[in-house]
């Protein structure tokens, strides 16, 4: 309760891959309400882009749902707090209006930038775990559309992050926590490789929004939102962080090793650990200041969208509704461990995370005339695991040992995608009471800033409701298999860099489709 004796309400405005939620809160971080709008997305060659302005327009009719849902909301104390994908790119002009589409953080147009960047800097590089020279990073983007799009360029009055532009349409400032600034390649400890950057590429600091640290209050919400959405007055603004990092916090982790595994469209492997630890892959250590903590590990380029690719490959003839999903996991259970000896590789976006790998697409191997769908659709949950376990490997190069895994997101729903998790791994899978560990964990970072809860706090609110063990036959079975696995990519990554070149001289290389559900 505020001292007001009021009532505290927790808005997250969680803007995913595929849809924009908003859900809310009590004072005792248990969920009252949730809403959600699909968002769709446009792919074409290396682009995938999302339209910035129809993720707020569907965020304010959310916010009007939950005042009609919620009739206190209109006049409480409120917090409102954004997270969204890192890594996506928005140019805004002066008015606050996006003048492009949301370059998206498995775009992959901006690889020729990233490379120049590594040959030019490679010691800040090498010396900066949160920096990555990849094409997903902000820096990158930016370089990208003002050698690519110079006219637009000079337009630019702020460019943005997805959390950066939602709170900017909450508040009426530019503002950027410093875990998101990382992908400007801007860290407040070590800002002069953004200062070289900058002067180098004749880029003034006036583009890019203030830095302020993750756990603070950044303002009320404008008297405009409040009109159109009919929230309190009340109303203040908690500034959190990207999807994958409120996730992590959102799972109840609490001590070292405690490991968060969130499958969305993408999937999120992240480890707590109380020193640094150093990579010679694309996983990331990260300091979180706030708990003064370091996150350790990354996100890949599709895990959970998998699933929605084979529903509409494989299913088109099946129910449009929730039981497609049934009766995918149940023809998958009727095939056999190793799919009867048919493999996926699941890289239809390339891959991001452990490796970067911008040209490697999506591959069936061993397919015999016995072969069903119920096979291939097998093989696809189990690619979902080899995935998960190319990361959990490298994190436990480090030195970090893993005991289990909290498992949440849409694909914890899945009691095959959670079985095949522990037997690939040979990891406990600990599934959780909310799904909503992404919204969950922006609202514990308000908790946590207005001290209503501590760091162990955060573990005594997040329930387990069902662990999952792993069978040793059967994990004995997908080491095996998992070897197969790596052994598949490494021999046809050339390939894939034939294919793209073949590609080229068939296709025009303009074509672009729109997704309504990645």
């Amino acid at each position: 309760m505020s001292e007001k004796g009021q009532n505290q309400y927790f808005i997250v405005i969680n803007l995913g891959l595929r849809s924009v939620r908003v859900i809310v809160f009590d004072d005792k971080a248990q969920k009252l309400w949730h809403g959600w709008h699909p968002v769709e997305t446009i792919v074409g060659a290396d682009q995938v882009e999302q339209n910035a302005e129809d993720w707020w327009n569907k965020a304010e009719s959310l916010l009007k749902d939950a005042v009609h849902n919620i009739s206190e909301l209109k006049d409480s104390e409120l917090y409102l707090s954004v997270t969204g994908s890192s890594s996506c790119l928005i140019p805004v002009d002066s008015s606050g209006k996006a003048i492009y589409n949301s370059i998206m953080v498995s775009d992959k147009r901006a690889t020729k930038e990233a490379l120049k960047l590594e040959e030019r800097y490679p010691h800040h590089f090498a010396a900066k775990d949160e920096f990555l020279p990849l094409a997903s990073y902000l820096m990158p983007k930016i370089l990208w559309f003002k050698n690519n799009e110079p006219s637009l360029h000079k337009k630019v009055f702020k460019y943005l992050s997805p959390n950066d532009f939602l709170i900017y349409k909450l508040t009426g400032r530019y503002i950027t926590d410093d875990l998101n600034a990382h992908k400007f390649y801007f860290h407040e400890k070590y800002n002069i490789f953004f200062d070289e950057i900058l002067s180098h590429f004749n880029l003034g600091k006036e583009l890019f929004p203030e830095v302020v640290r993750c756990g603070n209050i950044v303002g009320p919400t404008t008297p405009d939102v409040v009109s159109k959405t009919g929230i309190s007055k009340n109303s203040k603004v908690i500034l959190t962080t990207y999807d994958a990092l409120c996730a992590f916090w959102g799972t109840g982790v609490a001590q070292e090793g405690d490991s968060s595994n969130v499958v969305g469209t993408v999937s999120s492997l992240r480890t707590l650990s109380n020193k640094r630890k150093k990579f010679k892959s694309n996983l990331l250590s990260q300091e979180f200041l706030l708990f003064n903590k370091f996150v350790v590990g990354g996100s890949n380029n599709l895990d959970g969208g998998l699933m929605e690719w084979a529903k509409e490959a494989f299913y088109e003839d099946a129910a449009k509704d929730d039981s497609i999903y049934k009766l995918m996991e149940e023809e998958a259970t009727h095939s056999t461990v190793g799919a009867r000896g048919l493999l996926f590789m699941p890289y239809l976006l390339g891959e991001r995370a452990p490796f970067w790998d911008t040209e490697v697409r999506g591959l069936f191997f061993g397919i015999e005339k016995f072969h069903r769908r119920e096979d291939f659709i097998r093989s696809v949950y189990e690619s979902s695991a080899f995935m998960i376990t190319d990361m959990l490997n490298e994190i436990e190069k480090s030195g970090l040992q893993v005991s289990n895994i909290k498992l949440s997101g849409g694909f914890a729903k899945s009691e095959l995608g959670s079985m095949l998790r522990a037997d690939v791994t040979g990891k406990e899978i600990h599934l959780l009471a909310e799904e909503e560990s992404t919204a969950l964990g922006s609202c514990l970072i308000s908790m946590f800033t207005l001290n209503l809860i501590d760091l162990n706090g955060l573990k005594d609110i997040v329930k387990i409701r069902k662990i999952v063990t792993p069978e040793k036959v059967h994990h004995e079975q997908y080491q095996k298999l998992y070897a197969l696995f790596k052994e598949l990519y490494n021999s046809t990554k050339n390939l894939h860099l034939l294919r793209k070149d073949v590609q080229s001289d068939i296709l025009s290389g303009d074509e672009r489709y729109i997704l309504k559900n990645l």
